[in-house]
């Protein structure tokens, strides 16, 4: 019995790898600041009814420019999602890179156990990079 539930364990938590990703799709100029487009995959069956999260960004330089707490709101289960954000009164070229510090909220339908910070890929297509 107790060689089942440590074959299990493990394939479990490797079934949520990966499962929630993070695109830093662009970057621009917005007239408050810097606008930030992210495009979110819920790789999932959990369907996440609100996801916040601690996000920081940088200066090219590696020192803090601004930090708060983000929410994406509602992520539907196997779903693509566009969410965008504005760090106001900050210049875009200022930006060297954003980080995904941790998961604030992370609430599932159904109370689904999901771990969204195990779930976590990040990956940039813009100049300023996301890390994790």
């Amino acid at each position: 019995m107790a060689v089942v539930l440590f074959a299990f364990g493990p394939a479990q938590a490797q079934s949520q790898k990966n499962q929630l990703a993070f695109e830093l799709n662009k970057v621009e100029p917005n007239a408050n600041g810097c606008q930030i487009h992210f495009v979110i995959n819920n790789r999932s069956a959990a369907n996440l009814t609100e996801l916040s999260a601690d996000i920081a960004a940088f200066d090219t330089g590696g020192t803090l420019i601004s930090a708060g707490v983000i929410s994406f709101g509602r992520i539907p289960a196997e779903r693509t999602q566009l969410r965008s954000l504005v760090f106001t009164g900050t210049d875009c070229g200022d930006i060297g890179h954003l980080l995904i510090n941790d998961f604030v909220k992370c609430e599932t339908d159904g109370g689904a156990d999901f771990d969204c910070g195990d779930a976590l890929e990040v990956r940039s297509r813009a100049r300023v990079g996301l890390i994790r």
